[in-house]
């Protein structure tokens, strides 16, 4: 190794934030797709584990994308604590939604638009909130739940 090539291997590695950031957004596109898809599941309850789990994946890959330690439970556990805040209209609009799918006729086309809906945007929010906590340097262990669900919540109130 040459004096060079010394103080370049050194040298720490420069993170380029905003592509990190472009990235970390595409992640949560992608599962906010798979969110949406599973929506329209026809099989009444299957849309909410499929979304569920969905959303665990599209955490732990973000988790993945800043290097932070984690385990599926306790992704799974933050998210049913995240989960658990969100405004009672959009819970029950999720199992209308569901509902409506066994209804032959508009009420299939109704709970299909609903839940995709509603899947998409709860997995955009939660991977936002997940993308702001690790970029600030937050790990899983020191997530404000809390703050998460009145986030969750709002950003739920807003889009309704």
């Amino acid at each position: 190794m040459t004096a060079e090539t010394e103080a370049v291997a050194s040298e720490p590695v420069v993170v380029n934030h905003t592509l990190r950031r472009a990235q970390a957004n595409a992640i949560v596109s992608k599962y906010a797709a798979w969110s949406s898809a599973f929506g329209v599941l026809p099989i009444p309850f299957a849309d909410i584990a499929g979304i569920s789990g969905t959303q665990v994946a599209m955490v732990v890959a973000l988790c993945k994308h800043y290097d932070v330690p984690f385990s599926e439970k306790w992704v799974r556990a933050i998210l049913s604590a995240i989960a658990g805040g969100v405004a009672p209209w959009a819970v029950t609009s999720g199992v209308v939604s569901t509902f409506l799918k066994g209804v032959p006729g508009w009420g299939l086309g109704v709970g299909f638009v609903g839940m995709a809906g509603l899947s998409n945007l709860a997995s955009r929010t939660i991977g936002k909130l997940f993308i702001e906590h690790f970029e600030s340097g937050g790990t899983l262990e020191d997530v404000d739940t809390a703050a998460m669900k009145a986030s969750l919540s709002e950003e739920m109130k807003k889009k309704n």
